[in-house]
């Protein structure tokens, strides 16, 4: 049985990835619906950056292996944008700012007085 230092390991995975097929999303488990929820936006984009990442998809390849990763209205809403998207991190950003928008400040401030501390709750507990 042949034993490899950390380097040599690594120079194998290279060697592998270069002669190997080019990435994509064919196998991806993720997928997006166009739930307009802040976590699941979150959750979405960090599994699919990763993957991108650990698969080493190009960013041209990562635009149109997207498609792959949508559902129900993300789906249409993706054919109406990806003309204008033209990088993997444009992608990311328009889906952020579609489906996951900043809350205005305005509503974070009443979501931070409508809660109320609890009679047994310690102050430094509610505060964090």
């Amino acid at each position: 049985m042949a034993q490899f230092t950390d380097a040599q390991f690594q120079q194998l995975i290279q060697a592998m990835r270069r002669f190997g097929r080019a990435g994509s999303f064919a196998h991806c488990t993720a997928r997006f619906k166009g739930e307009r929820d802040a976590a699941v936006v979150e959750e979405f984009v960090t599994a699919i950056s990763v993957y991108k990442e650990i698969e080493s998809i190009t960013d041209a390849d990562a635009v149109k292996g997207l498609q792959l990763l949508f559902e129900g209205y993300a789906a249409n809403w993706w054919i109406g944008v990806k003309h204008t998207i033209t990088t993997f991190d444009a992608a990311i950003q328009l889906i952020k700012k579609t489906f996951a928008p900043p809350l205005p400040d305005w509503r974070i401030f009443a979501s931070i007085v409508e809660t109320k501390q609890q009679q047994n709750e310690p102050t430094d507990y509610f505060v964090c």
